[in-house]
C-alpha cells in the first residue's frame, strides 16, 4: 500500500509542481483511466464478455446509461479521492528525482496502454469478421 502511496503522490507532486489548478482531481482521473485502460486490455486477452464488466447496454434508453456511466466512472473517482487526500499526499516523502522520473515514464506508461488497447481492439475485429485484411 505504500507503493500506491508513493505513486500517487508522485503523479499529485507532478501535476502540483507545474501549477495546474486542482492537481489532486487530474491526478485522480490520471490513475482512474489507466486503471479502465488496463482492466479492457485484460478483459480483451481472456475474452471474457464484456456483460459481465460493462453494466450497460445499447438497448437502454440514453438516460438510464448515462446514469450507470456515471456511477461505474463515479464510484471509483469518489473512493479514491476518500483514500487518497491531499493532506495524506503531503506527508508522503518524494524526491525531486523521483518526481522527475514520473514526468517521463507516466507519459509512456499512456501511449503504451492505448497502443495495447489499440492493438487488441484491431484483434477482436479480425477476430469478429468486422476488420478486414
Amino acid at each position: 500500500m505504500n507503493f500506491i502511496y508513493k505513486l500517487f503522490a508522485i503523479i499529485y507532486r507532478t501535476y502540483d509542481d507545474r501549477g495546474l489548478d486542482i492537481p489532486h482531481f487530474r491526478a485522480i482521473t490520471t490513475i482512474v483511466f489507466l486503471f479502465f485502460l488496463n482492466i479492457v486490455s485484460v478483459i480483451l486477452i481472456f475474452d471474457i464478455p464484456s456483460k459481465f464488466i460493462i453494466p450497460w447496454s445499447s438497448d437502454e434508453s440514453k438516460g438510464i446509461q448515462w446514469f450507470k456511466a456515471s456511477l461505474y466512472f463515479g464510484l471509483p473517482i469518489l473512493l479514491i479521492s476518500t483514500v487518497f487526500n491531499p493532506k495524506k499526499l503531503d506527508k508522503v516523502p518524494v524526491t525531486d528525482s523521483q518526481i522527475y522520473r514520473g514526468r517521463k515514464i507516466l507519459p509512456v506508461c499512456l501511449t503504451l496502454s492505448i497502443i495495447l488497447l489499440m492493438a487488441l481492439l484491431i484483434r477482436l475485429g479480425i477476430r469478429k469478421g468486422t476488420i478486414h485484411f
